[in-house]
């Protein structure tokens, strides 16, 4: 298996790479080399990105790839050699051959078995399964909330499954160590927003108010955001100050505290 990145064959060294040379075919050329369809000889000769190689290379692999031989530089020697080519690319091939960017008879030898690869977002069910995977490696025992999955499930993922890593990688390097459950707010702004413009979750309260109260300075806005923050809990909570604690991590006292400041807790009426 001899793997290529199709970018990185230029068109002043692409005899060379493809199908080797001999000694003293060129300046610096001190011993015979086999060329990569010379190496795959009896594999597979892997072309990644092959919509990147320059139109000048694409013409060098006509023959090959129908005759199945090769002649090294600087010999005139035929090599038969038996090998399969396996090509992927993450660009409209058809739409470059009609741009003039990609040569068309190369497209039609190659384009014998397509297997196409839909994007992330076109198989969102998958996305609990790739999360563990990814996460498995990273020592974290985290679990995603209900919420938080849906957000993933609602993202377009442009860079389709290695976005999704990263993403995983990051918040398993953000949540703290004493946590197990990755929730909507752990995620990076631009999932968030991607989940509430396709519905059903409201706007972050910091986002929410901040910009109720305008061009106020940074105090206020996290005085805001406080606030708000503790009226929602508070009421998840339903008024039960030290389920409320707990849930937020805080000492009794200083969230009584933070409560009486924003007006939020009233006594609760006693039982008759």
């Amino acid at each position: 298996f001899v793997a290529v990145d199709s970018a990185t064959i230029q068109s002043n060294t692409a005899e060379s790479q493809l199908f080797g040379h001999e000694k003293g075919a060129f300046t610096g050329a001190e011993k015979a080399t086999k060329g990569l369809f010379e190496e795959a000889d009896g594999g597979i000769a892997y072309f990644d990105e092959i919509g990147n190689m320059p139109l000048e290379v694409q013409a060098k692999l006509l023959r090959v790839l129908q005759e199945k031989e090769v002649c090294r530089l600087g010999s005139s020697k035929v090599i038969p050699l038996e090998f399969r080519v396996i090509c992927a690319t993450n660009r409209d091939l058809e739409a470059m051959v009609k741009r003039g960017e990609f040569k068309d008879d190369l497209l039609q030898r190659l384009n014998v078995l397509p297997i196409t690869l839909p994007a992330l977002r076109e198989h969102p069910q998958d996305i609990p399964e790739l999360v563990a995977h990814f996460l498995a490696p990273l020592g974290r025992k985290l679990t995603f909330s209900q919420d938080a999955l849906a957000a993933l499930a609602a993202y377009p993922w442009p860079g389709n499954v290695r976005e999704l890593g990263n993403l995983v990688a990051y918040v398993a390097a953000m949540v703290e160590p004493e946590r197990q459950e990755v929730e909507l707010a752990d995620l990076p702004p631009k999932v968030r927003d991607a989940a509430r413009a396709a519905g059903g979750f409201k706007a972050d309260p910091l986002s929410g108010a901040a910009a109720d109260i305008g061009d106020a300075g940074f105090y206020e806005k996290v005085g805001a955001f406080e606030s708000s923050l503790l009226r929602a809990e508070y009421a998840k909570s339903e008024g039960n100050v030290s389920q409320l604690a707990l849930r937020l991590g805080m000492d009794r006292s200083h969230l009584h505290a933070k409560l009486k400041e924003y007006g939020i807790h009233t006594a609760r009426p006693k039982s008759k």
